[in-house]
């Protein structure tokens, strides 16, 4: 899940410091922040994205490489995916909101432009990771296990 993030990167970061400038701007998910029950390969996929982009940017602006890592942070977005497998027709979505493609996009220039580390979309994310941020992980689980309901027979894992 995550292997065309890094070899991208590392494909075209070579090339990027060599001429001091360019960037790269990795597109994460509010799932990187807790466990995510029945989707936990994507969530841990984005919890790598997040961590890995956070250490790269690091090395760059250390080593004044005026090469730009930012990552956009959406939570779930309105698109045209169906949603089977990812818990989005399981939970009470519209109680956290539901981000709009164009607001999304948005924020993801906006990061970019700051070459923010990890810039969340949204006030409703920004709410809910500050307080699951307040949770230990084994409640976070549980808390999100029990938002999202068990999968059934229809959806895809």
């Amino acid at each position: 899940m995550v292997r065309a993030v890094v070899e991208l990167s590392l494909r075209f970061l070579p090339d990027m410091v060599k001429q001091g400038k360019g960037g790269i701007l990795n597109v994460g998910s509010t799932a990187c922040y807790q466990p995510v029950p029945y989707t936990s390969m994507y969530a841990a996929s984005k919890a790598l994205t997040l961590s890995w982009s956070q250490a790269i940017r690091e090395e760059q602006r250390h080593n004044k490489t005026g090469v730009r890592i930012a990552q956009v942070v959406p939570g779930v977005t309105k698109t045209n995916l169906d949603g089977k497998g990812h818990g989005e027709r399981r939970a009470p979505i519209e109680l956290v909101g539901v981000d709009k493609p164009a607001d999304v996009a948005k924020v993801a220039a906006d990061a970019y432009e700051e070459n923010a580390a990890a810039k969340v979309v949204g006030w409703n994310n920004t709410a809910f990771h500050t307080v699951m941020n307040t949770l230990p992980d084994s409640a976070k689980a549980t808390l999100v296990s029990a938002s999202r309901g068990k999968p059934t027979k229809d959806d895809k894992m």
